[in-house]
């Protein structure tokens, strides 16, 4: 009965979803409720002291609830911290619980809050950033898409009725500028739009999963994934070195955590080879899109011995280079909406008056 049942309960969980997503927190937000939650603590205050003290401090009702069933968690039912933030993924990224966990098991887990909410702040300034620069290509592309979209359901169909009237032979860039258009004007488009939309929500996770394998093929995607995962990678390798946990336990932490498959098959690779050979620095060449200056980078951390400084320094020299790349693809990206709408609206002109013009030239 559950079974025959399935579809339909997926279907209503959907909304709430959508809810969730409509009220939940921002991740600035999230990140001062950890550093919160680890200033708490790193004063003497007991964790189930800190949950209740922190829950009068927060906004956001989807970021307090979770707290709450944290706090219920932990301090009834003997949940570790890092598998009751695992239950709310969707608030929390990877590093945090994977941060948190290793505190766990070196006993700082305060120390290790605050630096979780330390790099969801650094995650948060980035995004922002972005989202910034890409406001204006998006208003252009939202309002140049709208206008196309009414052009197709109400002045198109009438150019349709007039070339069926006059009988005419029609070029092949005219049919298919009225098929498309047939296409957006039947009754089951939307239908078929939601049941794609909704598939397609279904199995996000797969869908990241192969738009990170195919970007890993386009050398411009591959360049900007490799930085980016590069920098966390230092950052977060580099934090847990400092702090005492030992390299291939790091390792191994990011391994079981990382996101993307592929990902997490490389670095199991990683911390496999650095446990036969012991060097680091070849076994990193592993994740074969990380750009060449970490390797060369690391094997001088071997070397010297200082391996949380160096990767400190890996770290900021890989965001220098973090910036130029994002830079340099924000840049390209309004010049080619700008392109492609062109592209598309030179498309359906020329459908619709190619005709026109055989036709006058005929008279």
């Amino acid at each position: 009965m559950s079974q025959r049942f399935a579809p339909l309960l997926a279907l209503s969980r959907i909304p709430r979803r959508l809810l969730e997503l409509w009220g939940r927190p921002a991740v600035k937000e999230v990140a001062v409720s950890l550093q919160l939650l680890g200033l708490m603590l790193n004063s003497g205050v007991d964790l189930t002291r800190s949950f209740v003290a922190l829950q009068r401090q927060l906004e956001n009702e989807q970021l307090r609830r979770a707290f709450a069933d944290m706090e219920s968690k932990v301090t009834r039912f003997g949940w570790r911290l890092a598998a009751a933030l695992g239950e709310h993924r969707r608030l929390f990224p990877y590093y945090v619980i994977m941060l948190v966990q290793a505190g766990e098991e070196s006993g700082q887990i305060a120390g290790r809050l605050t630096r979780a909410g330390d790099l969801l702040e650094r995650e948060a300034q980035r995004t922002a950033r972005v989202r910034s620069a890409l406001t204006s290509p998006a208003i252009t592309f939202a309002a140049a898409g709208s206008i196309i979209l009414l052009i197709a359901r109400y002045v198109m169909p009438r150019f349709s009725e007039m070339y069926r009237g006059l009988n005419i032979p029609l070029p092949l860039l005219t049919r298919l500028a009225l098929g498309m258009v047939a296409v957006v004007n039947h009754w089951a488009f939307p239908l078929v739009l939601l049941s794609t939309a909704l598939v397609l929500y279904r199995q996000r996770l797969l869908l990241q999963e192969k738009l990170f394998d195919w970007a890993l093929t386009v050398p411009p995607l591959r360049r900007w994934l490799g930085v980016v995962l590069a920098v966390e990678f230092c950052d977060i390798l580099g934090s847990l070195v400092g702090e005492g946990v030992a390299l291939a336990r790091a390792l191994s932490l990011m391994a079981e955590r990382a996101p993307f498959l592929s990902y997490q098959k490389r670095l199991r690779a990683v911390h496999k080879q650095l446990m036969e050979e012991g060097d680091l620095t070849e076994a990193l060449r592993r994740v074969d899109f990380f750009p060449e200056a970490i390797f060369a980078m690391t094997a001088v951390a071997q070397e010297v011995g200082s391996m949380d400084r160096l990767l400190a320094a890996i770290k900021g020299t890989l965001e220098q280079e973090l910036e130029v790349v994002v830079e340099t693809m924000l840049t390209l990206v309004e010049p080619f909406l700008i392109g492609f709408l062109g592209v598309f609206t030179a498309f359906f002109f020329l459908a619709m008056f190619i005709p026109i013009y055989g036709t006058l030239q005929g008279l």
